[in-house]
């Protein structure tokens, strides 16, 4: 099955590294933990898989000056990567956002890619801002150029060209949205069909190429029929190697514990293999925080910069945080020239946005006027003379970061080889001890998902 991700990437990619002084060398990597992106073969919306560990990691694989950070996966050499999530992948339609929350005018299904996204189109009085990872079907054109289709909010549909890898394109002024789309650095050639085979599922096959499953060499020279009918029991559309791994001519059966007089007498060239130690208990994964919401308010007043110093704008913020019911440093305050425009941004969970921004902006609410605005400030002790007050709020929200896999351990140290096949108390002694921690390490994940779930975290 082809690689795309490192696909005409260079030798660089095998052989250098990841991430130098903490920055990722190559797309696909990342460097700060549940950083949204794509996942490197662009099929669903992903988090950065950057954890910290309880100890250093072995010297080859440190890329932080901070010695304990680093992927999760020790067969990625602890590189830090996008991710993808079950709930971001773009192939399941049922991902898919209502049409009563779909922002971004995104599209999923078989042929969906993962693209970074600044679309904004408005539903209901709100739209969103700044950028995200964001799923649209795909299609390829006769020349082979990928193209993306933008889904609006009247059911209509647009279709983009990606003609250049990592260009900016955008709809035009008569789909009435705003913002853009970064087309994959990826050439369209690795996007399109034969390569991405939108639709085949090669069940029970190993993968997709040229719009044909494939057998994997597990599979040996006997592929099991696939649903989609594109191999047939018996068969191979591949031709495949035998097994990686085959079973043994004649399995131990009987005592484990006995000694095999067949093979006691042979040459010391051919020992049995060896036994890793039993491996730590893995630690907690990261604290997953809840969906977050930004809510946007405007207004004008009388005066000039100068009127307002830090002083005032601490207390402006303690009295719109109470207001809101979140902590002041969820509060953003920004003051510019002129006649004077401050724009406050609130940081609140998602599923109370809605309740919030309508209890602001609606009746005795602090945002329903520029009286009402003045009567708060001044009931906490700062004298403000509004002009007027924009209502309209401008929602954010982003993309609820899922539960994370734990981070796998530092590689363990091998003991050197002992020779022979006189290993038996070193295979009983590390069978117990893993047995032992495996437990343990279940116990302590038990009790921490037992805490997790009665522990309400709040995160800006």
């Amino acid at each position: 099955e082809p690689l795309i991700w490192p696909a005409n990437r260079g030798c660089s990619f095998a052989t250098g590294t990841c991430l130098s002084s903490g920055s990722a060398q190559f797309d696909g990597f990342c460097a700060t933990a549940q950083e949204q992106g794509c996942s490197p073969d662009h099929k669903a919306k992903a988090i950065c898989n950057l954890a910290s560990y309880s100890s250093d990691l072995a010297a080859g694989y440190q890329y932080f000056s901070d010695a304990k950070q680093g992927g999760k996966l020790a067969q990625a050499d602890y590189c830090p990567y996008y991710a993808g999530t079950t709930n971001g992948d773009c192939e399941t339609a049922s991902n898919a956002p209502a049409s009563t929350d779909n922002y971004r005018a995104e599209s999923y299904g078989s042929s969906a890619r993962c693209v970074t996204s600044s679309l904004a189109q408005a539903i209901n009085g709100f739209t969103v801002i700044g950028q995200s990872p964001a799923c649209y079907q795909t299609r390829c054109s006769t020349s082979g150029t990928l193209e993306l289709r933008v889904l609006l909010q009247d059911g209509t549909e647009v279709w983009l060209e990606c003609a250049t890898p990592g260009a900016t394109i955008s709809p035009p002024e008569s789909a009435a949205i705003d913002g853009s789309i970064t087309c994959p650095s990826l050439s369209s050639s690795l996007l399109c069909t034969p390569y991405a085979c939108p639709g085949l599922t090669c069940k029970n096959s190993s993968g997709c190429n040229g719009g044909v499953c494939t057998c994997g060499t597990a599979f040996g020279t006997s592929c099991p029929e696939a649903t989609d009918g594109s191999t047939t029991p018996g068969t191979s559309t591949s031709t495949s190697s035998p097994p990686l791994n085959p079973p043994p001519a004649n399995p131990p059966t009987g005592d484990p514990t006995a000694q095999d007089t067949s093979t006691s007498t042979s040459s010391p060239s051919s020992p049995a293999p060896e036994v890793p130690p039993p491996q730590p208990p893995l630690p907690p994964p990261p604290s997953v925080p809840p969906e977050l919401t930004q809510i946007k308010y405007s207004f004008t007043a009388t005066g000039d910069e100068t009127d307002y110093d830090a002083a005032k704008i601490s207390s402006m913020k303690d009295i719109i945080a109470a207001k809101a019911g979140v902590t002041a440093d969820h509060v953003d305050i920004k003051v510019t020239a002129g006649s004077v425009n401050v724009v406050v941004t609130i940081v609140t969970e998602a599923e109370t946005a809605s309740a919030t921004a309508t209890s602001l902006s609606t009746g005795s609410g602090i945002f329903a006027s520029g009286t009402a605005l003045e009567t708060a400030m001044a009931n906490g002790g700062v004298s403000i003379d509004v002009e007027s007050v924009t209502q309209a709020t401008t929602i954010l929200a982003f993309s609820p970061p899922p539960s994370l896999p734990q981070p796998s351990p530092p590689p363990p140290v091998l003991p050197p080889p002992s020779g022979g096949s006189n290993n038996t108390a070193a295979i009983v002694g590390g069978a117990v001890g893993g047995a032992s921690g495996l437990i343990f390490g279940l116990i302590g994940f038990a009790v921490y998902k037992k805490k997790k779930a009665t522990v309400k975290h709040i995160a800006a």
